[in-house]
């Protein structure tokens, strides 16, 4: 079964909407977006600071959803 185009936009705009609509999904995203940060700078200690902190981020966010996604359930 192939997916249109319209579903694949619609899928992306929903992803975008569960995002923006949770704290804890976006604690996760600014882990990603420091980890892409240390990778781009990849030299010194900033860059592994902002790694260990990205890694934390995510693992406290993705868990904190997954947390209140279990509870709604």
């Amino acid at each position: 079964m192939a997916l249109s185009r319209g579903t694949e936009s619609e899928g992306f705009g929903r992803g975008l909407e569960i995002v923006a609509n949770s704290t804890a999904l976006k604690v996760a995203l600014f882990g990603v977006l420091l980890w892409v940060l240390a990778v781009i700078l990849s030299t010194g200690v900033w860059p592994a600071i902002m790694a260990i902190w990205g890694t934390a981020l995510i693992v406290v966010g993705v868990g904190l959803y997954s947390l209140v996604w279990w509870f709604h359930q």
